[in-house]
C-alpha cells in the first residue's frame, strides 16, 4: 500500500508522529522513515541536527528541484559548492560570480580576491587543461574562441568602440619595496614552435592599428608583406598596388615630423643609418660592404606615354635653411663612380662658398670651376 505523507508545520509531536509512522509500518527500529508515495511538506523548512545530510542521494538519476524558485540560495559565504558532472545554465544572463549581477553584462566576475600565497602567481581568471582534437577538427583547435555577433541599438547616437574583446589597463597598486619588472595590459609569455608558421600573435586579416609606441626587442629576422628570411634583419616584400588616391606610389615612405630637443646639436635627421658590419670568418671575398645598397628598380613599363626620369636614387630638392645647403653632402671620403656619365644641368654662376670649390656648366656649353674666393675659371679639356 502506498501513502502520501503530509506534515502540517511543526504542530505534530515526535511521540505522536512516531506512533502513527510505526502503525503505518513506514518507520523502522532505527528511526529511518520510508514513504512509498510522495512527501509534501507544508511547513517552511526541513531541518537536521547532523553536520552531514544526504538528500535523494541514491537511485534517482533525474532530480527536479526547486522548479518554481525565482531566488535559489545555497551554502554560506565561506563554503564550497562542488558539482561532480557537467554544468548547463540555460539562462542567457545576466550572471555573476563574486558579486551582484549587472544588467549590462552577460557574465561578470566581480569582487576582491586575495591569493593564498601557495605558489608564485595570482590570477583573476585561470584557464588550464588539455584540449584534445577529434577526427575532423581541421579548421582549428584552440584554447578559447571569441565569436560574438554584435548588434547595435537602434538609435541616433554614436558608439565609441565596437570590438570582440576590450582590455583595460590593470590599475596596479604597488605596495612592493622592490620593482614590477614588466607591467602590461596583455602579456604573451611565448610562441609555439610546432607549426609551419609560428607566432606569439597572428593577425590573419585586417589592419593592425597601434595608437601608442612600438618597441621590437627581437633582432630578427623580421618581415612585412612576406615571410621572414634568415639573411635579412628586416624585409619588406610582397606586391603592393596603390589605391590611386594621389599622384604617386611608394614602397616605403617616411613622412614624420622630427622635433629636436635641447642638446640635439650633432644631428637632426629624418633617418640615420649606422649599422656595424662584421664579415664572416671564412676564406672568401665579399664583393660589396656598404651602409646602404641600392639596386636598379626593375621597371615594367605599361604606359602609353613616357617615364620622364628613371633613377636608382632620386633626390627631389635641397634645403635652403643651412649655412651650407646640398641635396647630397659627403662629409668625408672619396666619391667614386665606376660607370656611366655625370650629367649636370646648365646653370648661371652660383654663389661662392669660402674654402669650397664648385664645378658647373653654363648655357655657353663651357665647363667652369669656381674657387672659394668666388673667382670663376673656365675648365679647358685637352
Amino acid at each position: 500500500m502506498s501513502y502520501t505523507a503530509i506534515v502540517e508545520g511543526d504542530s505534530a509531536t515526535p511521540t505522536f508522529m512516531n506512533a502513527i509512522f510505526t502503525e503505518l509500518d513506514i518507520l523502522d527500529s532505527n528511526g529511518d522513515l520510508s514513504i512509498a508515495g510522495a512527501l509534501a511538506v507544508n511547513g517552511a523548512a526541513i531541518t537536521t541536527d547532523d553536520t552531514t545530510f544526504a538528500l535523494i542521494n541514491t537511485t534517482a538519476t533525474t532530480v527536479n528541484f526547486a522548479g518554481a524558485a525565482t531566488a535559489l540560495n545555497m551554502g554560506t559565504a565561506l563554503g564550497i559548492t562542488t558539482i561532480a558532472g557537467d554544468l548547463v545554465v540555460s539562462g542567457a544572463g545576466p550572471h555573476a560570480i563574486g558579486g551582484a549581477a549587472n544588467s549590462t553584462s552577460r557574465l561578470g566576475l566581480l569582487g576582491s580576491f586575495t591569493s593564498s600565497g601557495a605558489g608564485t602567481t595570482a590570477h583573476g581568471t585561470h584557464q588550464t587543461g588539455v584540449i584534445t582534437g577529434a577526427d575532423g577538427d581541421t579548421a582549428w583547435v584552440v584554447g578559447q574562441r571569441w565569436a560574438n555577433t554584435i548588434v547595435t541599438q537602434t538609435a541616433t547616437e554614436n558608439i565609441g568602440i565596437v570590438a570582440q574583446a576590450k582590455f583595460e589597463e590593470p590599475v596596479i597598486t604597488d605596495n612592493l619595496t622592490g620593482d614590477v619588472t614588466i607591467a602590461a595590459t596583455v602579456h604573451i609569455a611565448g610562441a609555439p614552435t610546432e607549426g609551419e608558421v609560428n607566432a606569439a600573435l597572428y593577425v590573419a586579416s585586417g589592419a593592425t592599428f597601434l595608437g601608442g609606441n612600438l618597441t621590437v626587442a627581437g633582432t630578427g629576422s623580421h618581415a612585412i608583406g612576406t615571410n621572414a628570411v634568415s639573411s635579412h634583419q628586416l624585409l619588406l616584400g610582397g606586391t603592393f598596388t596603390s589605391a590611386g588616391a594621389s599622384t604617386f606610389a611608394n614602397g616605403f615612405s617616411i613622412t614624420a615630423t622630427i622635433v629636436g630637443a635641447s642638446g640635439d646639436t650633432t644631428r637632426i635627421a629624418g633617418s640615420h643609418f649606422t649599422a656595424a658590419l662584421t664579415t664572416q670568418t671564412a676564406t672568401e671575398n665579399v664583393a660589396v660592404m656598404a651602409q646602404a645598397y641600392f639596386d636598379e628598380p626593375t621597371i615594367i613599363d605599361n604606359l602609353t606615354g613616357d617615364i620622364t626620369i628613371a633613377a636608382t636614387v632620386y633626390v627631389s630638392s635641397a634645403p635652403t635653411e643651412g649655412e651650407a645647403n646640398a641635396a647630397i653632402y659627403v662629409s668625408g671620403g672619396d666619391v667614386s663612380t665606376d660607370g656611366g656619365t655625370y650629367t649636370m644641368l646648365e646653370i648661371t654662376t652660383p654663389t661662392a662658398r669660402t674654402n669650397y670649390g664648385k664645378l658647373y656648366c653654363k648655357a655657353d656649353n663651357a665647363l667652369y670651376f669656381q674657387d672659394g674666393a668666388g673667382v670663376e675659371h673656365t675648365v679647358t679639356i685637352s
